[in-house]
C-alpha cells in the first residue's frame, strides 16, 4: 500500500523582525489512492511546496498528521519514509556523469553492484537516456534541461519508492519541452502505477495530467475533485477564476421574472444598449435563487455565441468589441456590457470594423456564486 492521507496539516513561522506569527498551511487534509496521480495547484506562496516538503519529511510539521501506507511518519527521517523527490532544479551532482547521479543514493545504502546496475540500465531505458544516444557518460554541463530533468526523475525512479514526489518540475523549461515532459511523466505514471504527488502553479498542467486536483490558496484547500469536475463545478470564485485560460467571466446581478421565464439582468445603466440579459427559457431548469437577490454570475469565455441574424433578439444582448486576440485556431473577443468586462472565445474573429456584437449565452453552463462569501449557489 503507497496511499497518502495529510489530515488537518498545519506549518506555522515563528515572528521574525517585524512580521507577525503566520501560517503558511493551515488544517490542509486530502487523501491521494494507492497508483492515483494527485496535482497541488495554487498561486505563488499558497503553500503547496510547503505541504509537499511535509510529506518527504524536508519540513517539520507544526501539527496535524502526514501518513504513508496508514503509518505516521510525522517524525521519521526523510530517508526511511520510501518517498523520491524530482526538484524545479534539477539537483544533480556536477563532478558526477548521469549513471552516477542516477546511483548515487543507492551506493550510499550499499545495495549490490549488480542490483544497482540493473535499476539504472532499466531506468535509463524507459526515460530514453541510453538511445538514440547513450547519455550514461555525460555530466549535467553538456545535457540539455529536458535530459537533466530526465535523469532527475531516472533518479528518483531507481529508489523505486513507494510515492513520488513532483515540486514543479518543469518550471525551467520551455514552452515545447514541458508539453514533451509532461507526456513523458504520464507515460512513466501509466508504466510504474506508482502514487504520485505534482505540485505545480500552471493550471494547464494540473488540468492535463491529475486524476485529481488539490486547489489551494493561502495555506487552504479550497476545492478536491476530478479535473473536469473543478473546470465544470467550482466550488468557488476562486478556483473559478484560477482554473481555466482565459479565466471565467464574472458578472454581477440579479434576477427578475418576465413572461414566465426568470432572467439575469446585469447590475448597469438600464438605458445602455449593452446590458446583459440572459433567460431561463426551453425547459432549463430554473436557478435555485430568489428574485432580486444579488448574485455572481460565471460563464466560461467558450459558453457565449455570436446570434444569428435572424435569431430572437429577446435571448441575445449587445456587446462592445475591445480588441481580438488571435491565436489561430480560435480568438479571444475582449468585449463590454454595459458594466462588465467579457473575454469571449470564438472559432473565428469577427470581419474588419465591427464594433459590436450580439451575443447568446448558455445559461446550463453557468455557476451562480454569493458575492459576499464567494461559494457557489448552483
Amino acid at each position: 500500500m503507497s496511499a497518502v492521507r495529510v489530515e488537518n496539516l498545519v506549518k506555522s513561522f515563528e515572528a521574525s523582525r517585524g512580521h507577525a506569527p503566520r501560517d503558511v498551511v493551515n488544517k490542509v487534509s486530502f487523501e491521494v489512492a494507492d497508483g492515483e496521480f494527485v496535482v497541488l495547484v495554487g498561486p505563488s506562496g499558497c503553500g503547496k511546496s510547503t505541504i509537499l516538503r511535509m510529506i518527504a519529511g524536508l519540513e517539520s510539521v507544526t501539527s496535524g498528521s502526514v501518513l504513508l501506507g496508514g503509518r505516521l511518519v510525522n517524525d521519521i527521517a526523510p530517508k526511511d519514509r520510501d518517498v523520491a523527490m524530482v526538484f524545479q532544479n534539477y539537483a544533480l551532482y556536477p563532478h558526477m556523469d548521469v549513471a552516477q547521479n542516477m546511483s548515487f543514493g543507492l551506493r550510499l545504502r550499499g545495495m549490490p553492484r549488480d542490483e544497482i546496475q540493473r535499476r539504472v540500465d532499466r531506468a535509463a531505458a524507459v526515460l530514453g537516456l541510453d538511445q538514440p544516444e547513450n547519455l550514461l557518460g555525460r555530466r549535467p554541463k553538456a545535457l540539455s534541461g529536458g535530459q537533466r530533468q530526465r535523469v532527475a526523475l531516472g533518479r528518483a525512479m531507481v529508489r523505486e519508492p513507494a510515492v513520488f514526489l513532483f515540486d514543479e518540475p518543469l518550471s525551467n523549461l520551455d514552452a515545447k519541452m514541458r508539453v514533451e515532459m509532461r507526456a513523458e511523466i504520464m507515460r512513466l505514471h501509466a508504466e510504474l502505477g506508482a502514487t504520485m504527488i505534482y505540485v505545480t502553479h500552471d493550471q494547464i498542467e494540473a488540468m492535463t495530467m491529475a486524476d485529481r486536483i488539490v486547489v489551494l490558496c493561502n495555506g487552504e484547500v479550497q476545492q478536491t475533485a476530478a479535473p473536469l469536475e473543478i473546470y465544470h463545478r467550482p466550488a468557488n470564485m476562486f478556483v473559478a477564476g484560477f482554473i481555466g485560460s482565459p479565466a471565467m467571466n464574472f458578472i454581477r446581478g440579479h434576477f427578475i421574472l418576465e413572461g414566465g421565464d426568470m432572467v439575469f439582468v446585469e447590475n448597469a445603466d438600464s438605458s445602455s444598449p449593452h446590458v446583459m440579459r440572459l433567460h431561463w427559457a426551453g425547459g432549463i431548469p430554473r436557478p435555485p435563487v430568489e428574485l432580486f437577490r444579488q448574485v455572481v454570475l460565471g460563464l466560461r469565455p467558450e459558453h457565449f455565441h455570436e446570434a444569428a441574424p435572424d435569431g430572437d433578439a429577446s435571448i441575445s444582448f449587445s456587446a462592445e468589441l475591445k480588441s481580438v486576440e488571435n491565436t489561430g485556431p480560435e480568438a479571444s473577443l475582449h468585449l463590454r456590457t454595459a458594466g462588465h468586462e467579457l473575454t469571449v472565445r470564438v472559432r473565428r474573429p469577427p470581419g474588419a470594423g465591427t464594433d459590436a456584437l450580439r451575443l447568446v449565452a448558455d445559461p446550463a453552463q453557468v455557476s451562480l456564486f454569493d458575492p459576499a462569501s464567494g461559494r457557489r449557489l448552483s
